[in-house]
């Protein structure tokens, strides 16, 4: 079982029960990806409010 695979597909199914307006489905996704997407925006502005700003911008385009 090629499980990068089987992890694609929750997260496939994560976006579309997101884009079915499922606040479970949004709550799950910010818990899993919130601190990662932070991450990486600090690393490209070296602000970690900029960073916050960008995530929650993200989280709020969803």
């Amino acid at each position: 079982m090629d499980l990068h695979h089987e992890s694609d597909l929750c997260q496939e199914t994560l976006l579309e029960l997101i884009k079915a307006d499922s606040d479970a489905a949004f709550t799950t996704f910010y818990i899993a990806y919130h601190d990662k997407i932070c991450g990486y925006a600090h690393k490209l502005t070296q602000s970690r409010e900029q960073a916050q700003d960008i995530a929650q911008d993200v989280f709020l385009k969803m």
